[in-house]
C-alpha cells in the first residue's frame, strides 16, 4: 500500500525529530527536580479541597485561575508531584515548542526552524527555577495559541480565530494580570492598525469578536468572585501585589535597566546589520576576489571568535578529543558536493545523521557529574549563556521594529507573521517588567527570531554557514545539558546537588519517580516523619519563606494569611499583619529557612527599592520567639546560603 506522502513531509518530520530530541534531551534532568520551594499551587489546591475560599481565607497574589486549575487536578493527582510533571508539564513545553516551530516555519526552512526552537527550548530549560508544572511556564502555551491565532486571522480571514484569540487572552487575563492586560491592549492595537493600513475586513465586528472572546474567557472567574462575594479583596489583593515588586517604579526601572546594556546592543546590532545586509555589501562592495577573500576571513575570524569566546576549546582540552574529530570530520563532510548529493538522494542518510545528534546528547548527558561540573566552572557557562540570551533577545527586538518598518513603509505582506511577533514581543516587555534580569524561562519564545534569521543570512559558501551554525546550536545544546546536570534547580533557599548517577529514586510518597542524591533524599523523609510524629491533621505548621512542599506532603495547614511570604509575592501589609497572628497563635511546628543578613539586604534592594520589608517582622518573631519557645528538632543544608530548621514548640 503506498503510503500518503504528507506523512514524509519536511515540515512533519523535522516537527517530530525536534520532540524527539527534546524528549531526549529532558531525561537528562527532569526527574531530579524536585525542591522545598516546590508546591506553592498543590497547597492552594488542597486548601481549597478543604473548603477554604481563595482571597478570603487565603491571600493569592494573582487571578484564581490557575489556582482553579490545579484544585481540579488535586482531584485526580493529590499530592504525586510526579504526575503533573509528567502528564501536565511535559505536554504543556511540546505543544509550546511546536507552536513556535510551525511559527518559526514561516520565515524558514523547516530543518533551520527545528534547530532554532531546539536552541530556545534548551536554553528555556536552563533556567534556574524551572519548574514543569507552574503558572509562569503553563501560561506560555496561551500565551502562543491567542499568538497563532491572530496569525491565522491575517493569514486566512476567518473570524473565528478573533474569538479564540480573546478567549485565550480572557484566560490570561484571570490567570496572570500583567500579561492579560497587555494582550488586550496590544490586538486591539494590532486590529486598528491593520484595518487603518488595508481595510479589508469588518473592524467593528473583529474588535467585538475579540472583546466577546475576553468576557466569555473571564466569566467563569467572575461568577467564582461572585459567588463567594469576595470581589472587593480580590481587587484589594491584586492592588497590593504590586507593591511586592517595588511598585510602579521597581516595575519599570527593571524595564530600563534590561534594555539598557550597550555591550549587549553593539554586538546584537553588528550581527543584524550581517544578517540583513550581507548579501547587499558582498553584491555592491565585494567588486574583486581579493574584496571577496577578505570578506570570508572577516566572517571565519568572527566565527572563531565566537567559538573562543564560548570555550569550544574545552573540547580539546577534555578527554574526548577523538569524538571531536569524529564531529569535526562529519562537518567537514557534509561540506562536499558529493556527500550532500548522497543525503538527497538517500534519505536514510537523514536519519544517520539524526540519529547521531540522539547518539551524541546520550553519550553527553552520561559523562559523570564531575566531569560536568569541572567544565561548567572552568569555562563560565553561565556567564555565556546570560550573555547570548541577552544578544538574541537585543537581536529579537531589532527584528521586530525592522518587521514593523518594513510593513508600514514598505508596504510587505508580512503582517501575519509580524501580528504573531508582536504578542511575542509584547510577552517579552511584561516578562523583564517583572524581572531584574533576562530570564532563560522564556527564550523558546525569544532565541529562535535571532537564530532562524541567522540561518536566512547570506554567506558565500552556503554549506560552511548551515554547518557551522548546525554545530553551534549542537554545541550549546551540549552546554545546556551540563548546566542542568550541575544545577538541575537554584533559587533562594535550595539549590539543587549535581546528577550523580548514584541518585537514588524517591522512597517519600507523593515524590514517587523522582531521584534524589540519597542526603537529600533522608532530609526530606526525615523533616515529614518528624511533622507527622509531633503533629496532628488538627495542628498548624508554618513556613518561611515560600517552603510548602512538606505541608502539601503532610497535610498540614499555614495558619497565616499569607501562605508564602516570599518578597515579591506579598506585601508588607500582610506580611506584617502575619507576623502578629504568628505571635497571638503560635504554631505547634516551624519550618525556617535561615537566610544570612546579606540575602535580606538584596532581597529588599530588588523588591523594595532598598527600603526594609515587612518580613522583617516575622524574622522579628523568629528571633524573640522561636528561637527561646521553640526547640529545634531537625536542620539540613539547603547547598547554597543557609539551612532549614524545623521547630518544636516546648
Amino acid at each position: 500500500m503506498k503510503l500518503n506522502y504528507r506523512i514524509f513531509n519536511e515540515k512533519i518530520i523535522y516537527g517530530i525529530a525536534l520532540i524527539i530530541i527534546f524528549t531526549l534531551y529532558s531525561l537528562t534532568y527532569f526527574r531530579s527536580v524536585m525542591m522545598p520551594q516546590n508546591g506553592w499551587w498543590h497547597y492552594f489546591a488542597w486548601r481549597i479541597s478543604e473548603g477554604d475560599v481563595l482571597y478570603k481565607d487565603i491571600y493569592l497574589y494573582i487571578p484564581p485561575y490557575f489556582a482553579l486549575l490545579t484544585s481540579i487536578l488535586y482531584k485526580f493527582f493529590t499530592n504525586n508531584f510526579f504526575y503533573y510533571t509528567i502528564f501536565v508539564g511535559y505536554p504543556v513545553k511540546l505543544l509550546c515548542i511546536l507552536t513556535m516551530y510551525n511559527a518559526i516555519t514561516r520565515i524558514t526552512k523547516p530543518l533551520y526552524a527545528a534547530l532554532s526552537v531546539l536552541l530556545g527550548a534548551c536554553f528555556s530549560s536552563t533556567y534556574f527555577m524551572d519548574v514543569w508544572y507552574d503558572y509562569n511556564p503553563i501560561l506560555m502555551l496561551p500565551s502562543l495559541l491567542s499568538a497563532h491565532c491572530i496569525m491565522n486571522f491575517y493569514e486566512k480571514k476567518k473570524l473565528y480565530y478573533i474569538f479564540i484569540s480573546g478567549l485565550l487572552t480572557g484566560i490570561l487575563l484571570f490567570s496572570k494580570q500583567n500579561i492579560g492586560l497587555a494582550f488586550w491592549f496590544a490586538e486591539i492595537l494590532i486590529i486598528l492598525l491593520s484595518y487603518y493600513k488595508e481595510k479589508n475586513f469588518a473592524v467593528i465586528k473583529t474588535i467585538n469578536l475579540l472583546l466577546f472572546g475576553i468576557v466569555i474567557g473571564v466569566m467563569p472567574g467572575i461568577l467564582y468572585l461572585l459567588y463567594y462575594d469576595i470581589g472587593n479583596v480580590f481587587l484589594n489583593c491584586i492592588n497590593i501585589a504590586i507593591a511586592a515588586k517595588g511598585g510602579t517604579i521597581g516595575l519599570f526601572s527593571h524595564l530600563f535597566n534590561i534594555l539598557s546594556q550597550k555591550k549587549l546592543w553593539v554586538i546584537a546590532i553588528f550581527a543584524s546589520i550581517y544578517i540583513f545586509y550581507g548579501k547587499y555589501i558582498w553584491e555592491n562592495y565585494c567588486r574583486n576576489r581579493y574584496s571577496k577573500l577578505v570578506l570570508v576571513i572577516f566572517f571565519i575570524s568572527f566565527m572563531f571568535f565566537i567559538f573562543y569566546k564560548i570555550n569550544i576549546a574545552f573540547f580539546y582540552k577534555a578527554k574526548n578529543i577523538v569524538l571531536l574529530l569524529i564531529i569535526c570530520t562529519f562537518l567537514i563532510g557534509l561540506t562536499q558536493n558529493s556527500v550532500l548529493t548522497i543525503i538527497k538522494k538517500y534519505k536514510i542518510f537523514k536519519f544517520i545523521i539524526f540519529g547521531s545528534v540522539c547518539a551524541l546528547l546520550l553519550y553527553w548527558s552520561s559523562l559523570n557529574a564531575d566531569y560536568h561540573v569541572y567544565i561548567y566552572s572552568k569555562y563560565h557557562i553561565l556567564s555565556i549563556r546570560r550573555l547570548l540570551i541577552g544578544v538574541f533577545s537585543y537581536i529579537f527586538t531589532i527584528i521586530w521594529i525592522r518587521e514593523l518598518f518594513r510593513y508600514f513603509v514598505f508596504h510587505s505582506k508580512n503582517l501575519p507573521i509580524l501580528t504573531f511577533m508582536t504578542i511575542v514581543y509584547t510577552h517579552f516587555l511584561v516578562g523583564i517588567i517583572s524581572a531584574d534580569q533576562f530570564e532563560e524561562l522564556f527564550m523558546i519564545m525569544y532565541v529562535p527570531w535571532g537564530m532562524a534569521y541567522l540561518f536566512n543570512s547570506f554567506f558565500p559558501i552556503k554549506y560552511f554557514k548551515e554547518n557551522c551554525l548546525s554545530f553551534f546550536v549542537i554545541i550549546f545544546v551540549c552546554t545546556c545539558i551540563t548546566s542542568k546536570i550541575v544545577i538541575p534547580y537554584d533559587w533562594q533557599g535550595w539549590r539543587s546537588y549535581p546528577i550523580q548517577k548514584e541518585d537514588v529514586y524517591c522512597n517519600i510518597k507523593g515524590l514517587n519517580g523522582y531521584k534524589l542524591s540519597s542526603e537529600v533524599n533522608n532530609a526530606f523523609a526525615t523533616t515529614i516523619e518528624l511533622i507527622n510524629k509531633y503533629t496532628s491533621s488538627n495542628d498548624s505548621v508554618y513556613q518561611f519563606a515560600n517552603i510548602p512542599l512538606f505541608n502539601v506532603l503532610t497535610e498540614r495547614k499555614i495558619p497565616t494569611y499569607g501562605v508564602i511570604s516570599w518578597f515579591d509575592v506579598l506585601p508588607d501589609s500582610i506580611a506584617i499583619s502575619d507576623a502578629k497572628k504568628l505571635r497571638e497563635n503560635n504554631p505547634k511546628m516551624i519550618i525556617w529557612h535561615n537566610m544570612s543578613n546579606e540575602e535580606w539586604y538584596l532581597l529588599e534592594k530588588v523588591f523594595r527599592n532598598g527600603q526594609k520589608s515587612g518580613q522583617r517582622e516575622i524574622k522579628r518573631f523568629y528571633d524573640e520567639v522561636v528561637l527561646n519557645k521553640y526547640k529545634k528538632l531537625y536542620s539540613f543544608d539547603n547547598n547554597r546560603d543557609g539551612k532549614i530548621e524545623i521547630f518544636l514548640l516546648k
